[in-house]
This record gives C-alpha cells, sequence and structure tokens, in this order.
C-alpha cells in the first residue's frame, strides 16, 4: 500500500465555457444547463435547487450553482430543515409531481 506509485496523467484538458452561463449539480451530475440566456438559466437554477431541496430523485439534497463566464453567481446548498432563500419561489418553475420534502 505505501509503497504504490500515483500516476498521474501527462495532460490535464481544462473545461472550456464556450456559453456564458452554466447550471451544475454535484453528485457527478454536472452541467445541466448551458447557454446564452440569463433568465433561461435562472430558471433552470431555481427549478435543481428546489429538487435539491425537496429530496428529488438523484438532486436531492445536492449542491446547485449558477455559472456566468466561470464564476459563481448563486448557489443553493441543502441544509435539513433550513427553508430554501426567499428567491427560489419563482411560480414559473414547476416542481415534478410527486416531489415532496423527505421527512
Amino acid at each position: 500500500m505505501g509503497d504504490q506509485e500515483i500516476k498521474m496523467p501527462e495532460e490535464v484538458t481544462p473545461l472550456v465555457v464556450t456559453t456564458p452561463w452554466q447550471v451544475v449539480v454535484t453528485n457527478l451530475i454536472g452541467i445541466v444547463h448551458s447557454g446564452e440566456d440569463e433568465k433561461a438559466a435562472r430558471k433552470v437554477f431555481i427549478s435543481y435547487a428546489k429538487k435539491s431541496a425537496l429530496g428529488y430523485g438523484s438532486v436531492g439534497h445536492e449542491v446547485v450553482t449558477l455559472m456566468k463566464d466561470g464564476i459563481q453567481v448563486d448557489v443553493y446548498n441543502y441544509v435539513r430543515g433550513k427553508e430554501p432563500p426567499s428567491h427560489f419561489t419563482d411560480d414559473e418553475v414547476e416542481v415534478p409531481e410527486g416531489c415532496t420534502e423527505e421527512t
């Protein structure tokens, strides 16, 4: 165990951001939205943040991040028993049927 050598890749290809707005979800889900429109990106961000807050599927209780040009603009980090921020109440965003908070 202690004598094993860890080999690093010879070249690491950096992530190239080709659109200004991205929404990223942790837990190996990755980029769930990439586009030019801020309003569309924020709508996707809020939708995934709601799903995270409610414990829905693989998104449940994961960190959701809104990025612009590779820089974090907003983030939702699930905290048990804590309500999502008030700006996550966009009525235009639908949460899938049957998606309720875990008890």
